[in-house]
């Protein structure tokens, strides 16, 4: 594995975007997190034949189910001592 390239590619990245949380566990388990995925990638084009298609920025956001997110933020605020009722927006 090129940790060294992929730890300067991800620093001349970082200062190019100024994104501070990009390297907030440690450049270097930053740069072995990436070159660690570049295989699994590698293994599924090649598998299965098909052409690489990003998944897009928002992909992770598009995931999370909403009424998952709002019993997790109701379940919090009653942690808090808060009393809570939700009723669906018109």
């Amino acid at each position: 594995m090129h940790v060294a390239r992929e730890w300067s590619e991800l620093r001349r990245v970082e200062s190019a975007t100024d994104c501070s949380d990009c390297l907030d566990r440690g450049p270097n388990e930053a740069a072995v997190a990436v070159a660690h995925g570049l295989p699994d990638v590698i293994w599924h084009l090649l598998t299965t034949g098909e052409p690489f298609s990003d998944l897009g920025a928002d992909h992770y956001q598009r995931r999370r189910a909403p009424d998952r997110v709002a019993r997790r933020f109701l379940r919090e605020l009653e942690a808090l001592g808060h009393t809570v009722t939700i009723t669906p927006a018109a």
